[in-house]
């Protein structure tokens, strides 16, 4: 004897419980995605410390291009010394600056003399850049603010647990410049407090304007760490290739960032009791 219709789920119902499940399963998966990359923002603009810091940066560019010195690379380094507080301060070495000044006065005279520290002083160095290494999570709030949905999965970091989110940004609008076959993608890996360790990005895109179009491909890497409530870069890897309008060259740029100890306050001794007569 067959229990009642009622009791019986018929195939209608079935099918339906069949396409439902991955239904709820699927928007689970993006509320906690989406919960994922809240909790980031929230962590990020917890580490927008103003604290004061002192830290030295090691830089070193170098340029391959097929066009220029022969296909040679080209090279250059500079040592920078920086305070973070209110504003940023930044010295470079007087032996920096006349080198910068011999590759410009050769390159007067002959354009294609090599100019690799005046290049990195230039793009490399500047005080936006310089601001990013010493103080990350308001870049990183900028770039994830169009981002709506997250990939997260758990992996390991240097031998330690940690998660993944991996975000894929939109692309940029420009009314001058037509960009075809764009891809961003961020990376970060963050610990068990959702602090991040490191971040990486995927850049690629071509360029046109009008007929004349360029292809870029570059990527950045960046080891990061919390000092004084600021979330430091302390070491930066940036990778760009670049070939189209009169260009083929591959361009690296690594940052190591040195945090310096904060000198202790001086303190006074008050002098000693003196007593009258």
């Amino acid at each position: 004897m067959y229990p009642g219709r009622g009791d019986r789920p018929t195939a209608p119902r079935i099918i339906t419980t069949l396409l439902a499940a991955p239904c709820v399963a699927l928007l689970l998966m993006a509320g906690a995605h989406a919960d994922a990359l809240s909790e980031l923002r929230a962590t990020l603009a917890g580490l927008d410390g103003h604290a004061s810091i002192h830290a030295v940066l090691d830089v070193r560019l170098t340029t391959t291009s097929k066009k220029e010195n022969g296909g040679k690379p080209v090279s250059a380094d500079a040592r920078v010394d920086i305070h973070a507080g209110d504003g940023l301060s930044v010295h470079i070495a007087q032996a920096t600056l006349q080198q910068a000044a011999t590759e410009a006065a050769a390159a007067a005279t002959n354009a294609d003399h090599p100019a690799p520290t005046v290049a990195l002083l230039n793009n490399d160095v500047d005080p936006v850049t310089l601001d990013h290494l010493v103080s990350e999570a308001p870049n990183l709030l900028r770039a994830l603010a169009p981002a709506t949905t997250a990939s997260v999965k758990s992996t390991t970091l240097w031998g330690k647990p940690v998660r993944e989110l991996s975000v894929t940004l939109p692309q940029p609008k420009s009314a001058n410049v037509t960009l075809k076959n764009y891809s961003d993608v961020l990376t970060l890996w963050l610990d068990a407090q959702g602090i991040p360790l490191a971040s990486s990005e995927q850049t690629r895109f071509k360029a046109c304007l009008l007929f004349l179009c360029a292809h870029t491909a570059s990527s950045a890497s960046k080891t990061l760490q919390v000092v004084s409530g600021r979330l430091v870069a302390t070491s930066q890897t940036t990778d760009q290739q670049l070939s189209g309008l009169g260009q083929d060259s591959d361009t690296q740029t690594v940052y190591t960032l040195q945090i310096q100890p904060t000198p202790a306050a001086a303190t006074t001794t008050p002098p000693a009791a003196v007593s009258k007569p």
